[in-house]
């Protein structure tokens, strides 16, 4: 089973940590309109526009209250991400525990591991936007290696017990599998609304195949 990432300020560099908890009840509401201000603004002029007065007056709090819980807006952006990979752990969890059963059920898993990548990006405002933001922002690249990793060594451990592959050829399966779900997600904005379901069933076709050789001793 996939253990979910931890979700813990000290695995983050000191300039991406919460400055400190809010533990009463009005500083918890604060916190959290400051970040569902922050999703919002990064959703409509992105990471690069997101400056703390904006998301202050959208929050309804004043710009040291945010100064006062996050040292900057990519620590607003680092726990944004780690939200959304907290609940795509959750769900490949329990799509991945199917592994082991029959080829239909792997095949089936993998779809469903893929459309729930799109859902939790799409459903988390600004999902697009910070997932293009982890990668291209020098702060957060390695927050954002660390979290491609989880998810490699995640499919690995689960693809493992059912395979005769050798490790390495399941490493270079488990990575490729990550990358096209990465790139996929990077480019979905690019994409023309009307195309995006048939170039996300084909994308999960082409995962399928290169995650074939795996289970060809079913």
């Amino acid at each position: 089973m996939v253990e979910p990432p931890s979700h813990s300020t000290d695995e983050l560099p000191p300039e991406l940590r919460r400055r400190r908890s809010a533990t009463q009840m009005r500083a918890q509401k604060s916190v959290q309109d400051i970040i569902d201000a922050a999703a919002k603004l990064i959703e409509e002029v992105g990471v690069d526009e997101l400056n703390t007065n904006t998301l202050a007056e959208r929050a309804g709090v004043l710009v040291r209250t945010v100064y006062r819980y996050f040292p900057n807006k990519f620590a607003i952006v680092a726990h944004l991400s780690q939200q959304m990979a907290d609940a795509w752990f959750e769900q490949m969890n329990s799509h991945l525990a199917v592994i082991g059963s029959s080829r239909s059920d792997w095949r089936c898993a993998f779809k469903r591991l893929v459309g729930d990548w799109i859902d939790n990006v799409n459903s988390q405002p600004g999902g697009l936007a910070v997932v293009q933001a982890m990668g291209s922002s020098p702060i957060l690249r390695d927050l954002d290696k660390k979290q491609f990793g989880r998810i490699s060594d995640a499919l690995f451990d689960n693809i493992l017990p059912h395979t005769s592959l050798d490790h390495h050829h399941l490493q270079v399966i488990c990575h490729t599998v990550t990358s096209m779900m990465y790139g996929f997600g990077d480019s979905y904005a690019r994409i023309s609304p009307e195309l995006r379901m048939d170039v996300a069933d084909l994308t999960s076709e082409l995962i399928m195949k290169v995650v074939e050789p795996a289970f060809s001793s079913f």
